[in-house]
């Protein structure tokens, strides 16, 4: 839970020394995280029964140590993306839950100033690049945040939430082929070093519950 997607590689290697046990402190942070998503969504819950939440409202309840283990790694400046199912990652990366709550009721103090909604929460000051409604749709752009992170030199790097609808998309079959000048932009990075700084982070319905 200590290690970063900085030092994936060098963990890889088999004389790599073992991460250091988190303290005291970051464990007790982490479950007050998680508290605070869990009754963050049970008060949405109710909001969206009550029909004061209009359109769609997908909860986070039952993924909360999926977000907080991920996010616990990262700097304050790395990205985040999300898909749809985004409250717990925005609340965590550092959007305060009265803004994330005011955009749920469509107000203009809101993170995306009430015209997001649940499934598009957003704040690129603190590196949260959004959630987004199209199933699979923000994997392209992660990657693009983090090759742009890599083509800068910036250490920043990218996680991307996804849902288990994402599996069997063929996103990257379907992306127009990139213009000659971005075939060289990519040209100049990939012999920097390959590979972008990008983590994918999977979930699936069987650690939440339905909304």
């Amino acid at each position: 839970m200590t290690a970063t997607a900085r030092s994936a590689k060098s963990a890889a290697s088999p004389n790599a020394p073992l991460p250091a046990p988190a303290s005291p402190e970051l464990h007790l942070k982490m479950l007050r995280q998680m508290l605070l998503i869990r009754r963050f969504e049970e008060k949405a819950a109710e909001a969206y029964a009550l029909g004061k939440i209009g359109g769609f409202c997908h909860l986070y309840i039952g993924q909360e140590a999926v977000a907080v283990g991920a996010l616990a790694a990262l700097k304050q400046d790395d990205y985040v993306i999300c898909s749809y199912r985004e409250h717990g990652q925005a609340l965590i990366k550092g959007i305060s839950s009265r803004a994330v709550m005011a955009e749920l009721f469509g107000k203009a103090t809101g993170c995306s100033k009430g015209k997001g909604g649940s499934m598009h929460l957003f704040d690129a000051a603190k590196g949260f690049m959004g959630g987004h409604g199209i199933v699979g749709g923000h994997i392209p752009l992660g990657a693009g945040l983090a090759f742009a992170s890599k083509y800068l030199g910036s250490d920043k790097v990218c996680v991307c939430f996804f849902g288990e609808a994402v599996h069997g998309r063929a996103w990257d079959r379907r992306r127009p082929r990139s213009p000659r000048r971005g075939d060289r932009l990519r040209d100049q990075v990939s012999r920097r070093r390959p590979g972008v700084p990008v983590l994918l982070r999977g979930g699936g319905r069987q650690h939440r519950r339905v909304s």
